[in-house]
């Protein structure tokens, strides 16, 4: 197995509201278990648990890979 410098290391996760939506299906884009996902989560909302985590975060506008595919 191939060594991986540290610099070559992404420090970012990207969480779309789509991955952890318990309303929605695998095939439309939930990537969790449905008992530990919540309905229609907002980017908002995101950020609080993940502040009260005291996790490092940054929001940025994107949409979800293959969203405008799906249209």
């Amino acid at each position: 197995m191939a060594e991986v410098a540290d610099s070559q290391l992404n420090p970012f996760c990207t969480i779309y509201p789509l991955n952890i939506d318990s309303k929605k299906s695998v095939s439309e884009g939930r990537k969790l278990p449905v008992d530990v996902c919540v309905p229609s989560p907002t980017i908002r909302e995101i950020g609080e648990v993940l502040q009260k985590m005291r996790v490092r975060f940054e929001y940025e506008v994107r949409s979800t890979p293959g969203i405008m595919i799906r249209s």
